[in-house]
């Protein structure tokens, strides 16, 4: 049976949702930039990777910055086989030791950022690369 289930926030999920968010792993969503902008959403549950190979230079937003509820959103950037593509943010996000992270723009290296996101505010860290 796929229970509704009401949380102290007021937020709903399925009894499946809660399982799958608490012993599954998280979703990897790969995505080849092609663009100047991109848009990241959050899960309206659990943690979201993406994996964001880079073809050119992108201005990364993160969306649907959770109010109420603790979420995790992990981005893989990932540089081309000539590297040199720059990734920025737009969002006000919090870095650890408030300094932005070196993202590395060697051909082929990857950077990994973990963005907590809880109240509206984004906090951030480089845990690779």
């Amino acid at each position: 049976m796929n229970k509704l289930i009401k949380g102290g926030t007021g937020s709903s999920m399925y009894l499946s949702q809660i399982v799958d968010s608490i012993t599954g792993q998280s979703a990897l969503i790969p995505k080849i930039v092609t663009e100047d902008t991109l848009n990241i959403q959050f899960p309206d549950y659990g943690d979201k990777v993406y994996l964001l190979q880079f073809n050119q230079d992108c201005n990364i937003t993160v969306k649907n910055v959770p109010t109420l509820q603790f979420q995790k959103l992990t981005l893989i950037l990932q540089q081309p086989i000539n590297g040199n593509c720059y990734p920025s943010f737009s969002n006000d996000i919090q870095w650890e030791d408030d300094k932005k992270p070196f993202v590395s723009i060697e051909a082929r290296k990857e950077t990994i950022l973990e963005i907590i996101g809880f109240n509206n505010k984004l906090r951030g860290k480089k845990i690779y690369g």
